[in-house]
């Protein structure tokens, strides 16, 4: 029987650390004001507008290519 005092998890072991939530963490220490942050989630420009970075938009044609989806699914 399931107690109230115990995790339905408790004896789940925890999974080694998430690298991509590990560059989060590292921004959050990072004391430098021109800090960027490169971790999840879409980047926007000072006007709000999504920001694409350069080296997304160099390889793109190649991964339309490979993978055969036309690039207005990837950028407008």
């Amino acid at each position: 029987m399931f107690s109230l005092n115990r995790s339905w998890w408790s004896d789940v072991e925890m999974g080694p650390p998430d690298a991509i939530l590990g560059v989060t963490e590292a921004f959050k220490r990072d004391t430098n004001p021109k800090k960027v942050n490169l971790g999840v989630g879409a980047y926007r420009d000072e006007n709000g507008k999504p920001y694409v970075l350069p080296v997304v938009r160099k390889v793109s044609p190649q991964i339309a290519s490979t993978h055969g989806f036309p690039l207005t699914t990837i950028f407008p």
